[in-house]
């Protein structure tokens, strides 16, 4: 059975998004549950910050989730796509439960770094989406008109 290279790579980056929701999410439960992760730890410190994973993380999932959608559920305003809706609730689900975790602690600077990196890592593949339609368009044009 033959399978399109289209579908072959909306699958792999579907793939590649479930992973990365799954390793932001058990890295979230880990620390919740007081585990000493050292490769979390180190990673903060690598980078700065712990905001600095925040964002990081966030903008790969944005990246990651407009890329795996199809054009029909591209609804939303500057040609965002509802498949960063689920990446959105579970960014602030997390964030917000940590307020009941005594071992965490909520900080509204997280959930927002959190909610405009996935917003700026689909605004960037849409942008990239729109360009690339639009470049298409003008070939087909200057193909047409010679």
């Amino acid at each position: 059975m033959y399978i399109s290279t289209f579908t072959f790579r909306r699958t792999a980056l579907l793939l590649i998004l479930l992973g990365c929701v799954f390793a932001a999410g058990s890295a979230s439960v880990l620390r919740s549950i007081g585990a000493n992760v050292a490769l979390i730890k180190h990673a903060e410190q690598v980078l700065g910050d712990s905001i600095f994973l925040h964002a990081i993380i966030a903008v790969s999932l944005g990246l990651v989730a407009q890329l795996t959608s199809l054009k029909a559920w591209r609804s939303l305003p500057l040609g965002l796509t509802t498949s960063i809706l689920p990446i959105l609730f579970l960014v602030t689900l997390d964030e917000s439960l940590q307020h009941f975790i005594p071992t965490r602690n909520f900080a509204w600077l997280d959930m927002v770094v959190n909610v405009v990196g996935v917003l700026t890592g689909a605004l960037c593949v849409a942008l990239l989406q729109h360009l690339i339609r639009i470049g298409k368009q003008r070939l087909v044009l200057d193909h047409s008109s010679s």
